[in-house]
C-alpha cells in the first residue's frame, strides 16, 4: 500500500496565517493545486506535497529564503492541535518529548523521530529524524525544527536550549540567521538530521502545567491515534475486497460502504485523508493486477475478463489511460 504523506489542517493553517499576513493568498494557491481549503478543511489533514510546495512558492513570491524558519517562529500551540497543547501542559520538557515521539502522527506522518540519551555523563538528549517523502522542500524540514523550538521555549518560560543541529540538506545562503533564530551552531550537508538539546533545559516544570487538561488531551490523543490506525486497516480491507470481487466487475462505492457498514460520505472522507478517491483506488488496483497478469503470460482477453471488463477494447482504453501506453507496448517492454 502506497503511503500518503499529510499534515494536520492546523499546521497548514499556521502557514496560511503567516502568508496572509504578508498579503499572500495561500488558499488560492492550494486551489490551483486541486485542493479546495473550504471544501476539505473538515477532513483534518492536507496532502504534505501541497504544503511543501507552498513553502517554495512563497519563497519565490517573497524572496525569503528562510520562510520555513520564520513560519516556525510564529507557531502557537493551536497550530499543532492536541499535540501542541499536550506539549505545554505536561509536567516538564522530558514529558513533552515523550508526547512528540508518541503522538507525532497527530500532526504529520512525514517524519521518523527517535530520541535517545547522549554519551554517559554529558547530559544531552539526542533526536534523530528522517523525512520520509522522496522529495520535499527544505523549508518544511526547517519549519518543523523551528516550531518545536518555539513551543519548547513557551513551556519552559524561555529556558529551553538546543545545543546543536545537523541537517542533511544544503545550506540555503547564510547559516547565521538560522543559528541566531535557533540559538545554536548548525551543520548542513550532514550525514544525518540530528538535534542535540541540553537535558537540564528540559527539566524545568512547564509554565502551563495542568494535570487535568493533560489527562483529557492524552486520552483524546490515544483515541485519534487508534482511529488513524483503524482507517489504515479499513483501506487495506477495502483493497482486498475489491481485488476479490473485481473479476465480476468492479464493486461500486455503495456496495463497499454497505459491505463495511459505513455511510458513503464517511468512506469518501476516509479515502480523502489518504489522498485518493474510490475510483482512483479501483484504477490503481486494476493497473497493478493488469501488469502482473501480462508479466505472467496471460492473454489480453483473459486479463480483461479477470479485471471485470466485458470487452477487451474497454481494457485496452483503460490501460492506456493508466500508463500512457497500450498493453502491447507494455508487453514488448518486458522482453
Amino acid at each position: 500500500m502506497t503511503t500518503t504523506y499529510q499534515v494536520a489542517i492546523e499546521v497548514a493553517e499556521g502557514v496560511i496565517e503567516y502568508l496572509e499576513d504578508k498579503g499572500i493568498d495561500a488558499k488560492a494557491y492550494m486551489k490551483t493545486q486541486g485542493w479546495e481549503y473550504d471544501e476539505h478543511k473538515d477532513e483534518g489533514f492536507v496532502p504534505f506535497s501541497i504544503v511543501s510546495d507552498m513553502f517554495d512558492w512563497a519563497e519565490q513570491l517573497t524572496g525569503d529564503v528562510y520562510i520555513g524558519l520564520h513560519v516556525g517562529e510564529k507557531t502557537q500551540a493551536r497550530h499543532w492541535g492536541r499535540l501542541g497543547y499536550l506539549i505545554l501542559v505536561g509536567d516538564d520538557g522530558l514529558e513533552s518529548l515523550e508526547y512528540i515521539q508518541r503522538y507525532a502522527q497527530l500532526i504529520t506522518n512525514v517524519m521518523d523521530v527517535q530520541f535517545e540519551n547522549g554519551q554517559a555523563g554529558d547530559g544531552d538528549i539526542i533526536c534523530r529524524f528522517e523525512m520520509k517523502p522522496e522529495t520535499f522542500s527544505r523549508h518544511a524540514c526547517e519549519y518543523f525544527l523551528s516550531a518545536v523550538y518555539s513551543l519548547s521555549k513557551m513551556f519552559s518560560d524561555n529556558k529551553f536550549l538546543f545545543k546543536s543541529l545537523s541537517f542533511k540538506h544544503a545550506l540555503p545562503v547564510d547559516k547565521k540567521p538560522i543559528e541566531d533564530s535557533l540559538e545554536c551552531p548548525c551543520e548542513f550537508l550532514a550525514r544525518e538530521n540530528k538535534v542535540v538539546a541540553y537535558r537540564e533545559s528540559l527539566q524545568f516544570s512547564s509554565s502551563y502545567r495542568d494535570p487535568r487538561m493533560k489527562k483529557i488531551l492524552r486520552d483524546h490523543a490515544e483515541m485519534v491515534i487508534k482511529s488513524l490506525s483503524q482507517d489504515d486497516d479499513l483501506i487495506d480491507s477495502i483493497r482486498n475486497y475489491v481485488i476479490d470481487k473485481i473479476a465480476d466487475g468492479a464493486p461500486t462505492l455503495t456496495m463497499v460502504a454497505q459491505e463495511f457498514g459505513v455511510n458513503e460520505r464517511s468512506l469518501q472522507r476516509t479515502l480523502a485523508k489518504h489522498e485518493i478517491t474510490f475510483q482512483e483506488l479501483v484504477d490503481e488496483l486494476r493497473m497493478k493486477l493488469a501488469k502482473s497478469y501480462i508479466r505472467d503470460g496471460y492473454t489480453f482477453l483473459d486479463t480483461a475478463l479477470l479485471l471485470g471488463y466485458s470487452e477487451q477494447s474497454s481494457f485496452h482504453r483503460a490501460f492506456k489511460r493508466w500508463t500512457g501506453m497500450s498493453p502491447s507496448l507494455y508487453k514488448k517492454g518486458l522482453v
